[in-house]
């Protein structure tokens, strides 16, 4: 929901600054497939389905028009959750072919685990991009996996509880062009702040969406 309230509030600044802020949707499908994408010989051949294939060509309900990932979108910005209990956020640079992680408590996931949540991600994303994107590529994408980097200096969760608004709050913050820093100035105490915001915004969207169906 506040992945596409962002859509519905400030919709024209992604479009202009080529990304695009998606739900949990992404992460959830890639990670449940891994194990058939593994098992898969012919990986190029895979079978991603249609809730993929919707997500990389830009369908979204409740959003228009659609961006599809290499010809309006260079940039995908996505929650990820790691082991049911923490979230962070995720920068995927299509061009770069680079996964930036963002993460409000560092300290809680060793290297290790970050590598193998991450490595799976990596490895699919070019074939994802590959398959989906072949009608506006100009070159061949390779199927080299992505590279993944966690950004040291975002700003900190230290007494947990707050991963989610923080992880939404790096989101809006990289779609929308602010500056870096303001990443890192998040202080736990705006938590507070951020919540109620994000519950008015979603009960008024709520409310304008009741009385459009009301009225038609």
């Amino acid at each position: 929901m506040m992945a596409m309230l962002m859509w519905h509030k400030n919709g024209e600044q992604m479009i202009a600054n080529r990304c695009i802020v998606l739900d949990m949707m992404l992460t959830h499908l890639l990670t449940k497939r891994v194990g058939d994408f593994k098992k898969c010989i012919n990986k190029n051949g895979f079978k991603w389905g249609k809730l993929l294939s919707d997500i990389a060509n830009g369908v979204h309900i409740n959003r228009e028009p659609n961006m599809k990932w290499m010809k309006d979108v260079d940039v995908v910005y996505a929650p990820m959750n790691w082991k049911s209990e923490h979230w962070v956020a995720l920068g995927i640079n299509l061009n770069e072919r680079l996964i930036t992680v963002y993460d409000a408590l560092i300290s809680h996931t060793r290297e290790s685990a970050v590598k193998a949540r991450m490595t799976p991600i990596c490895e699919m994303m070019p074939y994802l991009v590959r398959a989906m994107c072949q009608d506006v590529l100009i070159s061949p994408y390779s199927v080299e996996p992505f590279e993944y980097v966690r950004c040291p200096t975002v700003a900190q969760n230290p007494t947990t509880g707050d991963c989610g608004p923080y992880t939404m709050k790096f989101l809006e913050l990289l779609a929308f062009g602010h500056p870096f820093s303001d990443l890192t100035t998040i202080r736990e105490a705006d938590m507070v702040f951020y919540r109620q915001k994000y519950s008015v915004d979603i009960y008024e969207h709520g409310k304008r969406e009741a009385g459009t169906v009301h009225l038609v």
